[in-house]
């Protein structure tokens, strides 16, 4: 069964291969990058039998939501969640 859940780092994404080079290249090592930059948030398709990632889509932030987002980030002793998509 196919769980869709949001990136992090504990999927094993050294074993996703799609075929393309460009999308295997952004999950292994630019997903991390714009998820601290708040330029996306990043969900997978998440195969629960074979604990593989199967499939991703990267989900641009807007930018005024980046905007804010970066503001009470820095401006605020709460952890901020920004839900986007």
């Amino acid at each position: 069964m196919l769980s869709v859940v949001k990136f992090d780092k504990s999927f094993d994404r050294e074993s996703f291969d799609c075929g393309v080079a460009v999308l295997n290249d952004f999950l292994k090592i630019r997903a991390s990058q714009y998820i601290k930059r708040y330029e996306a948030v990043v969900y997978c398709a998440f195969d629960d039998q074979t604990q593989k990632t199967r499939v991703f889509t990267p989900c641009p932030i807007p930018p005024f939501a980046k905007l804010m987002t970066l503001f009470f980030s820095k401006n605020s002793t709460q952890p901020l969640r920004l839900v986007a998509c």
